[in-house]
């Protein structure tokens, strides 16, 4: 459930960006190519990132690894709202990227082994389908709470506010039991 809510939160993060550009964009007074570009470098450090996690996936424990990395996401995406100008946005994205990128190769090995192999391919794909429903959903969200905020820098409490409960639900990830490594497998 945990890892779920964070999938969810992760796609709810990632449309601020391209739903609230114009509102970022006229904040900053930027052109519309620079928005282009830190969103297609943000969804570049989620990717590129996914490489690094894996590897220190295979070398130390995955549920502090997923803490970490959590709360690290929460950080920054609050610092994303916190930016005073576009290239602090950019770097405010870029880690916020690289710490989201622990839900590929993270979460996938830890759902594998916590759950039978019978169980497995359900549980991955509930995980997934509700992470994409909240990912269709997320462009009304997201400008929910910048409506709600109000004013062209309404954007900026989106941010804020995505960042509370990633940071709190990263938090209740340590609680979490390590699940042995290949426990179905053997």
């Amino acid at each position: 459930i945990l890892l779920t809510a964070l999938n969810s939160l992760d796609e709810l993060a990632e449309a601020t960006l391209s739903v609230l550009a114009p509102d970022i964009r006229d904040t900053f007074g930027i052109s519309d190519g620079a928005i282009v570009f830190i969103a297609t470098a943000a969804n570049m450090f989620f990717v590129l990132g996914a490489v690094p996690m894996g590897w220190l996936a295979d070398r130390v424990r995955r549920v502090p690894l997923v803490g970490v990395a959590s709360v690290a996401f929460g950080v920054f995406l609050a610092l994303c709202g916190l930016a005073v100008n576009a290239f602090m946005l950019f770097w405010a994205r870029f880690f916020a990227g690289i710490a989201k990128a622990n839900t590929i190769p993270v979460h996938g090995s830890l759902l594998a082994d916590t759950y039978p192999i019978p169980v497995r391919a359900r549980m991955s794909a509930l995980n997934d389908m509700v992470g994409r429903g909240i990912g269709v959903a997320s462009p009304v969200l997201v400008a929910g709470i910048a409506a709600a905020a109000g004013g062209t820098e309404g954007w900026r409490w989106t941010y804020v506010t995505l960042s509370i409960p990633v940071a709190v639900l990263g938090f209740f990830v340590f609680r979490l039991r390590e699940p042995p490594r290949g426990q179905w497998e053997q």
